[in-house]
């Protein structure tokens, strides 16, 4: 009977020391929870009073020129150019478009020609008669125009020459610049593009005569010494069998176009 009491003193000191034990460590980890919130909420405070006290950072100066800025600049650049090019094409259409002559009821563009071909012999209205002829008036040292407009001749004469029209049109190259488009020269020129071609030159006045008769513009420019461009109206003319003008084309009228409207002129 005196075994039970110690035994149960001695249970109950144990229970003692653990509970003393379990709030201990519980205290321990809340100090230092304690511990480590304190400290967070110290570097917090410091932060938000560098961030409030620091300089803010100077904005960033634009340049004098802003990409929108630039590509305004482009637009306005590229449709100013197109504008451009539309009314240059516009008044060399206007210069050209038949109008009646006085009392005759007939179309006062082009008329009777004569030239020299490449084989330096004389070409005209004449030689050309029995046939459609598409004239073209350009110079063998343009740089980009000229070599264009008669890649675009040479393949329309393609297309009708599939459609089995080839050999009831001629395609005739004129020089504006006879002073240096020899008979020779205009013969190795035109070897780039369809074998039909026909070149043409001839002296200053005969050639001043014929761009009178087709209204045709030219000028020189950029001269320097013996060099120097040609700025030119860029358009083809059409004439029918009898040598009587038909039609004229311009720059922005591609090849397959240019094609189908002359073969509706040759079945008319």
């Amino acid at each position: 009977s005196q075994t039970q009491p110690a035994f149960s003193s001695c249970v109950y000191s144990v229970v003692v020391v653990v509970l003393i034990a379990h709030q201990t460590y519980i205290f321990g980890v809340c100090s230092k929870a304690t511990m480590w919130r304190s400290r967070v909420a110290a570097t917090l405070r410091a932060a938000r009073r560098f961030s409030s006290s620091a300089t803010p950072p100077k904005p960033r100066k634009a340049g004098p020129i802003g990409w929108p800025a630039l590509a305004l600049a482009v637009g306005v650049g590229a449709g100013g150019l197109a504008y451009f090019e539309k009314q240059r094409s516009a008044a060399e259409q206007a210069r050209v478009r038949p109008r009646k002559g006085p009392g005759v009821g007939t179309p006062a563009v082009g008329g009777p020609f004569r030239l020299t071909d490449t084989d330096g012999k004389p070409y005209g209205t004449e030689e050309l008669k029995g046939k459609f002829a598409l004239l073209y008036f350009g110079f063998t040292h343009c740089p980009d125009v000229c070599p264009d407009e008669l890649e675009k001749v040479t393949e329309t004469i393609e297309i009708l020459t599939r459609k089995g029209l080839g050999d009831k049109i001629v395609p005739v190259f004129i020089t504006l610049d006879p002073q240096r488009d020899s008979a020779q020269r205009i013969k190795e020129y035109l070897q780039d593009f369809h074998p039909t071609f026909v070149g043409l030159t001839g002296s200053p006045d005969e050639i001043k005569e014929i761009t009178k008769k087709y209204r045709v513009y030219y000028t020189k420019a950029n001269q320097v010494g013996d060099d120097y461009l040609i700025d030119h109206s860029i358009l083809e003319y059409l004439i029918d069998d009898q040598g009587i003008f038909r039609a004229f084309y311009g720059k922005n009228v591609e090849a397959k176009q240019l094609a189908e409207q002359i073969e509706e002129e040759m079945r008319a």
